[in-house]
């Protein structure tokens, strides 16, 4: 009679080490997401105490620190204190700004 044992593990990876690789990856994959929540809800909370700009028409995305915000803003001015705003926030490492100034006829 034959016997064998059979161990499975991820290409590459020493023995024991691919469940713990998995499990480190997935719990940074999810403290990564609720960063980027905290982020985004940081950057909203700074758009809206910012003077002179309302943020209600302003969406933010995080990712990793890299912010980016979307949306209508009234004119140039807004475009850049939302910039600035975003960029004074701990944890933002990068603002895309993609803000576009609403045309005159709304």
């Amino acid at each position: 009679m034959l016997s064998a044992s059979v161990f499975a593990q991820t290409a590459g990876a020493p023995d024991g080490a691919s469940a713990s690789a998995s499990a480190d990856s997935t719990r940074t994959a999810t403290a990564t997401k609720v960063d980027d929540r905290q982020l985004e809800k940081d950057v909203h909370h700074a758009l809206g105490k910012t003077k002179h700009l309302t943020s209600i028409g302003i969406r933010v995305h995080a990712d990793a620190g890299v912010v980016t915000l979307t949306g209508t803003v009234p004119n140039r001015a807004a475009v850049d204190r939302a910039a600035s705003a975003a960029k004074d926030v701990p944890g933002v490492t990068e603002v895309r700004n993609n803000l576009t100034i609403q045309s005159k006829g709304r």
